[in-house]
This record gives structure tokens, C-alpha cells and sequence, in this order.
């Protein structure tokens, strides 16, 4: 029988390491951007209650109204984005609001640029859309910001899209104002759609979390989620936030997807946006005693060719996900390439 989808759809390297950690008792777990505390006490009591109250039927596929106008009031405060309810699709995750926007930005045979080094999931949605993941290189550190003239080099007439990731996975990068304003304005110059990436919105060290959509909000999509910033990787919560056209569009091709999300999760999501603040900032706070400690010890990761972390002396020769003796888990090779293999290119 015939089978639409490609045989050879990319498999993240990140997935085959969780899938050996989580046979692992006691494994070091560096593989996902797993926080290390459980969710604040008022999110858990925030879904028990939702539930014991009757909050347990299908909802509005776009959300709970009250959860959107939350998310109305973050976005303002945190990203300083002015978007009203009705511009908030509720997703169950960050990658359903990432797959929605590749849906609706780009058809069968377009192309979309993509960083790299990058989240290698971005892959896995784009060749399945049958999109052509074209990669723009990040410059080497410091910064990793996009380079201009490179991204206008790759634009061709069947490009639709740009992804942007800030912060940056597994980069860490944020640009200035003036750098986001410059692709900003490249975008825009070339009539491309901004797919911004803003799931580690809220753990920046230095300014404020900026947003392409500050600059550009008829033109952007942004990806957030609750995973990252309220330890609710397991929870499957984000969003989806761009012009209402948009929104209202891919809100139907989500009626044929998921139909609704859970509606004690919202309500847990909603106690997690109005409730104390501290998990946020003890999040922060963590990271000065780990660089601390990391910067005394002898180093583990340096750079290679590829501007990505690779192990300084690896004793396996394949390159697949492995386990030390010591219970660290890696994987060979490297999982944000600079150099593409050939389904990437086209």
C-alpha cells in the first residue's frame, strides 16, 4: 500500500539519548532542557483544583479565554508585545505551535531558512510538510547572531520563512536591539515570514527578553511554552501568538488536530502565569553556582570544526547514542551540523 510520508524522516539524536537515559537508574541527564525542580506548588494545586471543581470538558480549540487573556498580559510584560486574546492559540506544547506555523507559512516544495547550529527538531516538522530546510550557518562565538548578507544569500524566490531562535538552542544567543532590528528588517525587505522561536524567553541573564514581533507583528509567529520557565516539561502546554488572520487560521487546521487542549492543564497553566514569580527567578539564580562549579574542574566539551560542543577523547567509534560507565550519556558525532547530510539540502 502506498505511504505518503518519507521513510527517512529525520530522528533527533536528543530522543535517542532520553531513550537510553530513561533506562538508565541514576543516569547524569544533560540530553534535554529538563529543569532540575519540580513545578511551584500553586501550578500542581492549580490543575487539582481545576479538576475537582469540574474543569474537565473539552474547551475552545484556541483555549480558555481567561488563560488567553493571561497570556495577553505576559507577552505584554515579558516580550513587550502588544497582542490582544484572539492573536493566542493555546497548543498542547511548543512543538504543535511550531508545526502549525511551518503548516501555514510554507507549502510542499518551499523553503525555510533555519539556524545552524539549531534545534535539530525544527527537521523533523519541515521534511514531513515536505519543506526544504535550508540552513543559514551562525557565526563563531561570542555571539552566534545570524549574518546578514549570508541570510540574504540564501533567499531564493521559493523561500517563505525564516526561523529565529532567541535565546538560542543550543547556542544561548540573544541579540542587541540594533542587531534584532537588522534581520528584522531583512525579513521584511524580503517579504518572508518570521517564525521566532521564544521558548527560553524568560531565562535571560542581561536585558530583557526582545521579541521580532515587537518590530514586525503582522509578520511574526511566535513559539513559547510553559516547559522551559515553570518546569512543566511534561505537561505539554505553549502557545502560539501572531496576527489574528493568522491565528484564526491555523486555529481551524488545529479543530482537525487536537481539537481542544486539556482543560485542567490550562487552568494549571493559568495559576502558574498569576501565581508567585519565584520559580522564575530561583531558576536564574541557580545558574551562577553551576558555572562556578563547572569553571573549577578540568573541561569536559570543547569546540570542533563545527562550532558545536564535541567530546575532547570519545572511545566509541559509531555515531549513536552511548553510556559510559560512569552513567554519563552522549552521543557521537553531532546533533546541531554545520555541514548538512543530503535530505537537508534539497
Amino acid at each position: 500500500m502506498y505511504w505518503a510520508l518519507p521513510s527517512d524522516l529525520p530522528r533527533s539524536g536528543i530522543r535517542e539519548i532520553l531513550d537510553l537515559a530513561l533506562q538508565t537508574p541514576r543516569a547524569i541527564r544533560l540530553e534535554t532542557g529538563e529543569p532540575d525542580f519540580p513545578p511551584a506548588p500553586h501550578i500542581l494545586e492549580g490543575f487539582v483544583a481545576a479538576s475537582r471543581t469540574g474543569h474537565n470538558r473539552y474547551t475552545p480549540t484556541e483555549g480558555i479565554p481567561v488563560l488567553r487573556q493571561a497570556l495577553a498580559d505576559k507577552i505584554a510584560r515579558v516580550n513587550q508585545v502588544s497582542r490582544l486574546p484572539e492573536e493566542i492559540l493555546v497548543t498542547p506544547g511548543g512543538l504543535p505551535a511550531l508545526y502549525l506555523a511551518f503548516l501555514g507559512t510554507a507549502a510542499s516544495g518551499d523553503e525555510s531558512l533555519v539556524p545552524d547550529p539549531g534545534w535539530p527538531d525544527y527537521l523533523g516538522g519541515l521534511v514531513s510538510l515536505g519543506i526544504k530546510a535550508i540552513p543559514y550557518p551562525l557565526p563563531p562565538p561570542p555571539h552566534y547572531i545570524p549574518d546578514l548578507g549570508e541570510l540574504v544569500r540564501l533567499v531564493t524566490p521559493h523561500t517563505r520563512a525564516v526561523v529565529f531562535n532567541f535565546p538560542g538552542n543550543p547556542t544561548g544567543a540573544v541579540p542587541s536591539p540594533e542587531e534584532l532590528e537588522h534581520l528584522v528588517a531583512l525579513a521584511e525587505s524580503q517579504d518572508l515570514w518570521i517564525i521566532s522561536d521564544e521558548v527560553y524567553d524568560q531565562i535571560v541573564y542581561q536585558g530583557p527578553a526582545l521579541s521580532p514581533a515587537g518590530l514586525a507583528p503582522d509578520q511574526t509567529l511566535c513559539i513559547c511554552s510553559f516547559s522551559k520557565t515553570f518546569a512543566l516539561t511534561g505537561w505539554r502546554l505553549g502557545y502560539l501568538a501572531g496576527p489574528h488572520p493568522a491565528i484564526a487560521s491555523l486555529t481551524r487546521a488545529a479543530m482537525g488536530t487536537w481539537s481542544s487542549g486539556s482543560e485542567p492543564l490550562q487552568y494549571a497553566g493559568l495559576a502558574a502565569l498569576t501565581g508567585p514569580q519565584s520559580i522564575v527567578q530561583t531558576m536564574r539564580d541557580s545558574r551562577e553556582p553551576f558555572i562556578c562549579w563547572s569553571t573549577s574542574r578540568p573541561p569536559v566539551l570543547l569546540r570542533g570544526p563545527s562550532r558545536s560542543p564535541c567530546w575532547r577523547r570519545s572511545p566509541w567509534p559509531s555515531p549513536r547514542a552511548v553510556r559510559s560507565d560512569a552513567g554519563l550519556l552522549a552521543r557521537c558525532g553531532c546533533r546541531w551540523p554545520h555541514r548538512l547530510p543530503p535530505w537537508r539540502k534539497g
